[in-house]
């Protein structure tokens, strides 16, 4: 780990320890389609390779 200024401007000493509010991320329109919308087949649009034992 190293320190790190984010690019507001923010400087963060290596070793700090950063909380991410992941409703907020959830949320977002430049990264969800519809995010207020929930969508239980999301995950399912994901590409899983086919493994044969």
């Amino acid at each position: 780990m190293k320190d790190i200024t984010l690019s507001e401007g923010i400087f963060v000493l290596k070793g700090t320890h950063l909380c991410v509010s992941t409703y907020v991320v959830h949320r977002d329109s430049a990264v969800y389609d519809n995010p207020g919308v929930f969508n239980h087949y999301a995950t399912m649009k994901m590409q899983v390779p086919d493994i044969r034992w």
